[in-house]
């Protein structure tokens, strides 16, 4: 009985997390153009994904901007990381 119980919680939690996501799909639709999500292909894309992490983490507060001199936000991950990028009109 417990067992149930904590799988129920589980597929509840994974419905919330659903629709939450299916939330965000929806506006992201509504932007007003088709958006193509793909992973960074080239060094200029990985590129523009650093300088537009820097942009949020500065923007939100987390750090200052002159930890980034290089205007990029970067960490020990991102060698072996696939960078998602969501390009609306090929930009």
């Amino acid at each position: 009985m417990v067992a149930r119980s904590m799988n129920s919680t589980a597929s509840s939690d994974r419905d919330v997390a659903m629709r939450r996501l299916d939330d965000v799909s929806r506006r992201l639709l509504g932007l007003g153009g088709p958006i193509e999500f793909r992973f960074a292909a080239s060094d200029a894309e990985r590129d523009a994904v650093y300088r537009l992490r820097k942009s949020v983490v500065v923007e939100r507060g987390w750090r200052s901007p002159e930890q980034f001199p290089d205007g990029r936000e970067r960490d020990r991950y991102d060698d072996d990381a696939l960078l998602a990028v969501g390009l609306k009109n090929g930009e």
